[in-house]
């Protein structure tokens, strides 16, 4: 697994808390939530590239963009248990 340059680290035995948490969690009713951002700024954003490039640009592009940025800064996001307990993380 080593050779598909992925980083092996041990996972924190507090964080075994959280993985259990989530097992009995699995059984409850869900709550959904209402939502309410402030997304001026962003739209401020897609003009001002808008003009400076003249190409068109989507909001859903822009925070599906926003959302892989924060996921790249933060590799442990996307990271997985192996089955020796060990979080791989992608680079």
């Amino acid at each position: 697994m080593n050779n598909i340059d992925c980083n092996l680290t041990n996972f924190p035995a507090e964080r075994e808390i959280v993985i259990d948490a989530g097992y009995l969690g699995t059984g409850r009713d869900v709550i959904y939530a209402l939502l309410e951002v402030d997304v001026t700024q962003a739209r401020e954003k897609i003009h001002d590239m808008y003009t400076e490039r003249g190409g068109k640009l989507s909001f859903t592009v822009f925070i599906v963009a926003s959302f892989a940025k924060a996921i790249d800064a933060i590799p442990q996001v996307h990271g997985f248990l192996d089955w020796r307990r060990r979080l791989v993380t992608w680079m």
